[in-house]
């Protein structure tokens, strides 16, 4: 029996001989070499590449759903802001009450002792007084400053309401003589206190 080696490729199940077409008869033994398609392998990788793409997409999408709903639940509540609203606090039914006292700045030294030389009014039935006056500094012979304030006593202390210094070349010439009856005027329907100093004029209305 004779032998023919001859070389060939197998596409789709069918052996095709690649080295011409010889003669073969029967009984003749050829040698066929086993090799893979070029077209078939690069199909199979396109289509793997495609499913592993739509896996990705699909993960991906799912993650950005997952992160959106946890941020949502999650969102702190800031004044004005979004957030569920599950988490805003109560609204507070009851007023928070302004503070009563009104202080300006002080224009004392620290360190300097000092007299105030005050004259004093009673503001109607209120319990309140007023007071108006140069302040004048240890050593000093001439007021360094104007002073008024609004008091009332408290347990035997005198609790400063409002509160105005003002700088001595602010006050009209001859004003720290000033009989304190043209300086401070009191409304009692409006609890309203006035200071005309000057050009200037200060008002505080007394807390009940």
């Amino acid at each position: 029996m004779s032998t023919k080696t001859l070389r060939g490729i197998v596409r789709n199940q069918t052996i095709v001989l690649t080295d011409g077409s010889p003669e073969i008869s029967d009984g003749t033994e050829v040698l066929i070499t086993r090799t893979s398609d070029s077209s078939t392998n690069l199909g199979r990788y396109a289509f793997c590449s495609i499913v592993g793409m739509i896996v990705g997409v699909a993960i991906g999408a799912v993650t950005v759903i997952l992160l959106v709903t946890f941020s949502q639940i999650h969102t702190p509540w800031s004044p004005g802001g979004g957030g569920v609203s599950g988490n805003l606090p109560a609204a507070s039914s009851t007023p928070v009450a302004a503070s009563p006292f009104d202080m300006g700045p002080r224009l004392h030294q620290d360190g300097r002792k000092s007299t105030w030389h005050p004259q004093r009014m009673s503001l109607g039935d209120s319990g309140f007084v007023a007071d108006v006056g140069p302040v004048v500094y240890e050593g000093d012979q001439k007021p360094d400053y104007y002073s008024i304030d609004v008091e009332k006593p408290d347990g035997g202390v005198l609790q400063v309401y409002f509160q105005r210094d003002l700088r001595i070349d602010e006050v009209p010439e001859g004003f720290v003589n000033k009989p304190i009856a043209e300086i401070v005027s009191y409304e009692a329907p409006t609890r309203k206190v006035s200071f005309t100093i000057g050009t200037q004029r200060f008002e505080y209305t007394l807390p009940k």
